[in-house]
Protein backbone atom coordinates (compact mmCIF):
# COMPACT_ATOMS: atom_id res chain seq x y z
CA UNK A 1 0.00 0.00 0.00
CA UNK A 2 2.84 2.62 0.63
CA UNK A 3 4.33 1.90 -2.54
CA UNK A 4 1.05 2.87 -3.99
CA UNK A 5 0.76 5.82 -2.52
CA UNK A 6 4.64 7.15 -2.72
CA UNK A 7 3.78 6.27 -6.64
CA UNK A 8 0.63 8.16 -6.73
CA UNK A 9 2.85 10.98 -5.66
CA UNK A 10 4.81 11.43 -8.96
CA UNK A 11 2.30 9.78 -11.48
CA UNK A 12 1.17 12.41 -12.87
CA UNK A 13 4.61 13.89 -13.63
CA UNK A 14 5.74 10.09 -14.98
CA UNK A 15 2.74 10.36 -17.54
CA UNK A 16 2.55 13.77 -18.30
CA UNK A 17 6.39 13.35 -19.64
CA UNK A 18 6.11 10.15 -21.03
CA UNK A 19 2.39 8.89 -22.05
CA UNK A 20 1.81 9.85 -25.73
CA UNK A 21 -0.98 8.24 -27.99
CA UNK A 22 0.85 5.39 -29.27
CA UNK A 23 1.23 3.91 -25.48
CA UNK A 24 -2.56 3.57 -26.27
CA UNK A 25 -4.87 1.17 -27.96
CA UNK A 26 -7.02 3.08 -30.86
CA UNK A 27 -9.72 0.99 -29.63
CA UNK A 28 -9.03 2.84 -25.99
CA UNK A 29 -8.45 6.14 -27.89
CA UNK A 30 -11.82 5.98 -29.80
CA UNK A 31 -13.65 5.06 -26.55
CA UNK A 32 -11.92 8.18 -24.88
CA UNK A 33 -12.89 10.92 -27.52
CA UNK A 34 -16.30 9.50 -27.77
CA UNK A 35 -16.89 9.66 -23.98
CA UNK A 36 -15.17 12.59 -23.79
CA UNK A 37 -16.10 14.39 -26.46
CA UNK A 38 -12.56 15.89 -27.51
CA UNK A 39 -10.00 15.46 -30.53
CA UNK A 40 -7.48 12.88 -29.82
CA UNK A 41 -4.69 15.75 -28.89
CA UNK A 42 -6.36 16.47 -25.39
CA UNK A 43 -7.05 13.00 -24.77
CA UNK A 44 -3.43 12.68 -22.98
CA UNK A 45 -3.99 15.71 -21.22
CA UNK A 46 -7.43 14.73 -19.82
CA UNK A 47 -5.65 11.35 -18.57
CA UNK A 48 -3.10 13.73 -17.05
CA UNK A 49 -5.65 15.96 -15.33
CA UNK A 50 -7.68 12.65 -13.39
CA UNK A 51 -4.61 11.36 -12.13
CA UNK A 52 -3.88 14.83 -10.96
CA UNK A 53 -6.98 15.10 -9.51
CA UNK A 54 -6.39 11.39 -7.85
CA UNK A 55 -3.20 11.95 -6.45
CA UNK A 56 -4.43 15.00 -4.47
CA UNK A 57 -7.66 13.08 -3.56
CA UNK A 58 -5.55 10.31 -2.46
CA UNK A 59 -3.06 13.27 -0.48
CA UNK A 60 -6.53 14.38 1.78
CA UNK A 61 -7.50 10.60 2.33
CA UNK A 62 -4.13 8.89 3.51
CA UNK A 63 -3.08 12.18 5.21
CA UNK A 64 -1.87 12.18 8.79
CA UNK A 65 -4.68 14.19 10.05
CA UNK A 66 -8.24 14.86 8.14
CA UNK A 67 -11.63 16.47 9.50
CA UNK A 68 -14.67 17.81 8.25
CA UNK A 69 -13.27 21.21 6.95
CA UNK A 70 -10.83 19.23 5.07
CA UNK A 71 -13.57 17.20 3.12
CA UNK A 72 -15.65 20.69 2.67
CA UNK A 73 -13.12 22.96 1.44
CA UNK A 74 -10.92 20.21 -0.62
CA UNK A 75 -11.95 16.57 -1.16
CA UNK A 76 -15.29 17.40 -1.66
CA UNK A 77 -14.33 19.82 -4.77
CA UNK A 78 -11.67 17.63 -5.95
CA UNK A 79 -14.52 14.47 -6.32
CA UNK A 80 -16.48 16.71 -8.26
CA UNK A 81 -13.69 18.22 -10.35
CA UNK A 82 -13.09 14.36 -11.23
CA UNK A 83 -16.83 13.57 -12.39
CA UNK A 84 -16.68 16.70 -14.24
CA UNK A 85 -13.48 15.78 -16.21
CA UNK A 86 -14.58 12.33 -16.97
CA UNK A 87 -17.85 13.70 -18.40
CA UNK A 88 -20.93 11.79 -16.39
CA UNK A 89 -21.21 9.33 -13.28
CA UNK A 90 -21.34 6.99 -15.43
CA UNK A 91 -18.28 7.05 -16.77
CA UNK A 92 -16.88 7.14 -13.49
CA UNK A 93 -18.72 4.05 -12.82
CA UNK A 94 -17.75 1.99 -16.01
CA UNK A 95 -13.74 2.97 -15.34
CA UNK A 96 -14.12 1.48 -11.76
CA UNK A 97 -15.94 -1.39 -13.26
CA UNK A 98 -13.68 -2.12 -16.10
CA UNK A 99 -10.84 -2.63 -13.12
CA UNK A 100 -13.74 -4.66 -11.30
CA UNK A 101 -15.91 -6.41 -13.01
CA UNK A 102 -17.18 -8.67 -10.47
CA UNK A 103 -16.43 -7.44 -7.12
CA UNK A 104 -18.77 -10.10 -5.09
CA UNK A 105 -16.77 -13.06 -6.15
CA UNK A 106 -13.59 -11.46 -6.50
CA UNK A 107 -10.53 -13.58 -5.33
CA UNK A 108 -8.87 -10.39 -2.90
CA UNK A 109 -5.64 -12.52 -2.61
CA UNK A 110 -5.29 -13.19 -6.60
CA UNK A 111 -5.55 -9.45 -7.32
CA UNK A 112 -3.19 -8.53 -4.27
CA UNK A 113 -0.37 -10.67 -6.13
CA UNK A 114 -1.53 -9.58 -9.24
CA UNK A 115 -0.81 -6.11 -8.29
CA UNK A 116 2.36 -6.39 -6.05
CA UNK A 117 3.67 -8.50 -9.02
CA UNK A 118 3.29 -5.23 -11.59
CA UNK A 119 5.21 -3.06 -8.71
CA UNK A 120 7.66 -5.41 -8.39
CA UNK A 121 8.28 -5.47 -12.49
CA UNK A 122 8.13 -1.83 -12.45
CA UNK A 123 10.87 -1.62 -9.56
CA UNK A 124 12.64 -4.27 -11.90
CA UNK A 125 12.68 -1.84 -15.27
CA UNK A 126 13.59 0.90 -13.23
CA UNK A 127 16.31 -0.50 -12.06
CA UNK A 128 17.72 -1.51 -15.73
CA UNK A 129 17.66 -5.20 -15.20
CA UNK A 130 16.58 -6.92 -18.29
CA UNK A 131 14.69 -9.82 -19.47
CA UNK A 132 16.19 -11.88 -21.98
CA UNK A 133 12.96 -12.55 -23.39
CA UNK A 134 12.48 -8.84 -24.11
CA UNK A 135 15.40 -7.08 -25.70
CA UNK A 136 14.69 -3.68 -25.23
CA UNK A 137 12.34 -3.55 -21.93
CA UNK A 138 13.60 -1.27 -19.67
CA UNK A 139 16.31 0.47 -21.74
CA UNK A 140 14.46 3.52 -22.78
CA UNK A 141 13.14 4.70 -19.50
CA UNK A 142 16.42 3.28 -17.04
CA UNK A 143 19.06 5.22 -19.22
CA UNK A 144 16.55 8.63 -19.36
CA UNK A 145 18.04 11.21 -17.73
CA UNK A 146 14.75 12.89 -17.49
CA UNK A 147 13.18 9.90 -15.66
CA UNK A 148 16.14 9.26 -13.58
CA UNK A 149 16.56 12.40 -12.36
CA UNK A 150 11.98 11.68 -11.43
CA UNK A 151 12.92 8.59 -9.32
CA UNK A 152 15.73 9.15 -7.67
CA UNK A 153 14.43 11.73 -5.65
CA UNK A 154 12.32 11.13 -1.82
CA UNK A 155 10.15 8.84 -2.89
CA UNK A 156 12.30 6.08 -4.72
CA UNK A 157 15.58 6.17 -2.67
CA UNK A 158 15.86 7.59 1.54
CA UNK A 159 19.89 8.50 2.69
CA UNK A 160 20.03 6.57 5.93
CA UNK A 161 23.27 4.93 6.31
CA UNK A 162 25.08 7.89 7.10
CA UNK A 163 28.78 7.98 7.19
CA UNK A 164 30.62 7.22 9.98
CA UNK A 165 33.15 10.59 9.67
CA UNK A 166 32.40 13.37 11.71
CA UNK A 167 33.05 16.55 13.95
CA UNK A 168 32.77 15.72 17.62
CA UNK A 169 29.29 17.50 18.78
CA UNK A 170 31.82 19.02 21.45
CA UNK A 171 33.68 21.13 18.77
CA UNK A 172 30.53 22.96 17.55
CA UNK A 173 28.55 25.50 19.30
CA UNK A 174 25.53 27.65 19.07
CA UNK A 175 24.74 30.63 21.03
CA UNK A 176 21.00 29.77 21.43
CA UNK A 177 19.66 26.78 24.37
CA UNK A 178 17.07 25.23 21.92
CA UNK A 179 20.02 23.86 19.54
CA UNK A 180 22.05 21.25 20.97
CA UNK A 181 23.95 17.91 20.00
CA UNK A 182 24.73 19.04 16.38
CA UNK A 183 26.79 16.42 14.46
CA UNK A 184 28.49 17.45 11.02
CA UNK A 185 29.38 14.00 8.82
CA UNK A 186 30.81 13.49 5.40
CA UNK A 187 33.69 16.78 4.72
CA UNK A 188 33.75 17.78 0.98
CA UNK A 189 37.11 17.38 -0.16
CA UNK A 190 38.60 20.09 -2.32
CA UNK A 191 37.23 18.99 -5.98
CA UNK A 192 34.15 18.73 -4.04
CA UNK A 193 34.36 22.07 -3.11
CA UNK A 194 35.42 23.65 -6.62
CA UNK A 195 32.11 21.52 -8.37
CA UNK A 196 30.28 23.10 -5.96
CA UNK A 197 31.07 26.67 -7.55
CA UNK A 198 32.47 27.34 -3.64
CA UNK A 199 35.61 28.49 -2.04
CA UNK A 200 37.82 27.01 1.05
CA UNK A 201 39.01 30.03 2.03
CA UNK A 202 37.31 33.37 2.06
CA UNK A 203 38.08 36.23 -0.27
CA UNK A 204 37.28 39.48 1.43
CA UNK A 205 35.32 40.71 -1.43
CA UNK A 206 33.47 37.26 -2.10
CA UNK A 207 29.59 36.46 -1.38
CA UNK A 208 30.81 33.91 1.15
CA UNK A 209 32.80 36.63 3.17
CA UNK A 210 29.96 39.30 2.72
CA UNK A 211 26.79 37.04 3.89
CA UNK A 212 29.11 35.36 6.81
CA UNK A 213 29.85 38.80 8.37
CA UNK A 214 25.56 39.27 7.31
CA UNK A 215 24.45 36.74 9.27
CA UNK A 216 26.67 37.16 12.51
CA UNK A 217 25.48 40.73 12.97
CA UNK A 218 21.97 39.76 12.08
CA UNK A 219 21.77 36.83 13.98
CA UNK A 220 24.59 37.02 16.86
CA UNK A 221 25.25 40.55 17.10
CA UNK A 222 29.09 39.84 16.07
CA UNK A 223 30.30 43.25 14.57
CA UNK A 224 34.06 42.62 14.60
CA UNK A 225 36.27 42.22 11.70
CA UNK A 226 36.30 38.08 10.55
CA UNK A 227 40.20 37.01 11.19
CA UNK A 228 39.62 33.51 10.15
CA UNK A 229 39.13 32.46 6.29
CA UNK A 230 38.57 28.89 6.31
CA UNK A 231 34.93 27.08 5.21
CA UNK A 232 34.63 23.84 6.35
CA UNK A 233 32.35 21.90 3.97
CA UNK A 234 29.83 18.68 4.90
CA UNK A 235 26.85 16.89 2.92
CA UNK A 236 25.28 16.27 6.19
CA UNK A 237 24.11 18.12 10.02
CA UNK A 238 21.87 16.09 12.33
CA UNK A 239 21.35 18.37 15.26
CA UNK A 240 18.43 18.18 18.39
CA UNK A 241 15.83 21.02 18.70
CA UNK A 242 14.33 21.59 22.14
CA UNK A 243 10.28 22.62 22.10
CA UNK A 244 8.80 24.65 24.93
CA UNK A 245 7.20 21.31 26.25
CA UNK A 246 10.66 20.23 26.83
CA UNK A 247 10.08 17.72 23.98
CA UNK A 248 12.98 17.34 21.86
CA UNK A 249 13.00 16.72 17.88
CA UNK A 250 16.12 15.43 15.52
CA UNK A 251 16.45 17.26 12.58
CA UNK A 252 18.49 15.64 9.62
CA UNK A 253 19.18 17.88 6.71
CA UNK A 254 21.65 17.21 3.78
CA UNK A 255 23.09 19.04 0.56
CA UNK A 256 19.90 19.53 -1.84
CA UNK A 257 17.23 19.07 0.90
CA UNK A 258 14.43 21.62 0.29
CA UNK A 259 13.76 23.93 3.51
CA UNK A 260 11.02 25.82 4.86
CA UNK A 261 12.45 29.85 6.21
CA UNK A 262 10.33 32.31 8.26
CA UNK A 263 10.67 35.12 6.20
CA UNK A 264 9.67 38.34 8.64
CA UNK A 265 8.10 39.84 5.85
CA UNK A 266 7.14 37.28 3.24
CA UNK A 267 6.25 34.27 5.58
CA UNK A 268 7.08 30.98 5.07
CA UNK A 269 9.59 30.77 2.25
CA UNK A 270 11.14 27.66 0.18
CA UNK A 271 14.56 26.92 -0.47
CA UNK A 272 17.59 24.35 -1.26
CA UNK A 273 20.14 23.92 0.62
CA UNK A 274 23.37 24.30 -1.39
CA UNK A 275 26.24 23.99 1.21
CA UNK A 276 26.43 23.08 4.71
CA UNK A 277 29.56 24.78 6.80
CA UNK A 278 31.54 25.36 9.66
CA UNK A 279 33.57 28.70 10.69
CA UNK A 280 35.81 29.50 13.40
CA UNK A 281 34.92 32.88 14.96
CA UNK A 282 37.19 35.43 16.52
CA UNK A 283 36.60 33.73 19.87
CA UNK A 284 37.71 30.47 18.62
CA UNK A 285 34.32 29.00 18.56
CA UNK A 286 32.78 27.16 15.67
CA UNK A 287 29.25 27.87 14.22
CA UNK A 288 27.30 26.28 11.64
CA UNK A 289 25.57 27.40 8.87
CA UNK A 290 23.29 27.01 5.43
CA UNK A 291 24.19 28.43 2.02
CA UNK A 292 20.53 28.34 -0.08
CA UNK A 293 19.68 29.27 -2.88
CA UNK A 294 15.58 30.84 -3.02
CA UNK A 295 12.61 29.55 -4.38
CA UNK A 296 10.97 32.60 -6.07
CA UNK A 297 7.21 32.02 -7.11
CA UNK A 298 6.29 32.49 -10.84
CA UNK A 299 3.76 35.06 -10.94
CA UNK A 300 1.13 36.13 -13.01
CA UNK A 301 -0.56 34.45 -15.45
CA UNK A 302 2.23 32.26 -16.69
CA UNK A 303 2.93 31.03 -12.92
CA UNK A 304 0.29 27.98 -12.44
CA UNK A 305 0.20 25.34 -14.34
CA UNK A 306 -2.86 24.35 -15.43
CA UNK A 307 -2.47 20.88 -16.47
CA UNK A 308 -0.74 19.58 -13.02
CA UNK A 309 -2.75 22.22 -10.63
CA UNK A 310 0.69 23.58 -9.52
CA UNK A 311 2.82 26.69 -8.50
CA UNK A 312 5.38 27.20 -10.46
CA UNK A 313 8.66 28.71 -8.84
CA UNK A 314 12.26 29.55 -9.99
CA UNK A 315 15.84 29.22 -8.38
CA UNK A 316 16.81 32.85 -7.69
CA UNK A 317 20.40 31.65 -8.43
CA UNK A 318 21.96 35.65 -8.32
CA UNK A 319 23.83 35.73 -4.90
CA UNK A 320 23.02 39.84 -4.93
CA UNK A 321 19.74 39.61 -5.03
CA UNK A 322 19.01 37.44 -1.74
CA UNK A 323 21.05 36.89 1.80
CA UNK A 324 21.83 33.03 1.56
CA UNK A 325 23.83 32.29 4.40
CA UNK A 326 21.61 31.49 7.50
CA UNK A 327 22.60 29.55 11.14
CA UNK A 328 21.12 26.36 11.73
CA UNK A 329 18.60 27.45 14.05
CA UNK A 330 16.35 29.14 10.86
CA UNK A 331 15.53 25.60 10.46
CA UNK A 332 14.03 23.14 13.12
CA UNK A 333 12.37 20.82 10.98
CA UNK A 334 12.55 18.02 8.79
CA UNK A 335 11.83 18.53 5.09
CA UNK A 336 8.71 17.92 4.14
CA UNK A 337 8.06 19.84 0.63
CA UNK A 338 8.80 18.13 -2.60
CA UNK A 339 9.65 20.02 -5.66
CA UNK A 340 9.53 18.28 -9.56
CA UNK A 341 12.09 20.26 -12.20
CA UNK A 342 9.90 20.90 -15.32
CA UNK A 343 12.63 18.91 -17.20
CA UNK A 344 14.27 19.44 -20.67
CA UNK A 345 15.93 16.65 -22.95
CA UNK A 346 19.59 18.84 -21.66
CA UNK A 347 18.69 17.75 -18.03
CA UNK A 348 21.14 15.34 -15.68
CA UNK A 349 20.73 14.32 -11.91
CA UNK A 350 21.87 16.96 -9.65
CA UNK A 351 22.18 19.24 -12.45
CA UNK A 352 18.49 20.89 -14.06
CA UNK A 353 18.63 23.91 -16.65
CA UNK A 354 17.74 26.26 -14.40
CA UNK A 355 15.92 28.87 -17.32
CA UNK A 356 12.38 25.61 -16.27
CA UNK A 357 10.80 26.16 -13.84
CA UNK A 358 10.11 23.85 -10.82
CA UNK A 359 6.26 22.88 -9.85
CA UNK A 360 5.68 22.53 -6.07
CA UNK A 361 4.65 19.41 -5.21
CA UNK A 362 0.96 19.65 -4.36
CA UNK A 363 0.76 15.66 -4.00
CA UNK A 364 3.29 15.10 -1.65
CA UNK A 365 2.12 13.81 1.58
CA UNK A 366 3.59 12.18 4.77
CA UNK A 367 1.30 8.68 4.58
CA UNK A 368 -0.34 7.29 7.17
Amino acid sequence: MSDRLCLAMILPYILRRFLKLKHLKQRSIDELQENLSVNSGLVINRLIQCWAIIAKCARFCFNLSFNDKSYETSLNSLLKQEITLLSTKEMVHKTFKGAVPHTNSKMIERDLIKRYNTLQALRNIIDGTLDSRYNTLGNGYYQNNIFRSLLSSWYATSVTNYDTREIDEEEINFPVDFICEIRCRIKWKYYEISQNNFEPNMSIDGDIYNGLKIAYKDYFNFLEYIHNRKIVYFNYIIYKVLNDNDESSIIRIRVGDIVEIEEENEGTSYAIVKAIFLHTYNNDKTYPFYFVNWFEKVKGRNGFDTLMTCQKYKICIEREKYLNIFPISLVTSMPKIHFVHQCVDNCLIESHDLSQPYLLNEFFYNAI
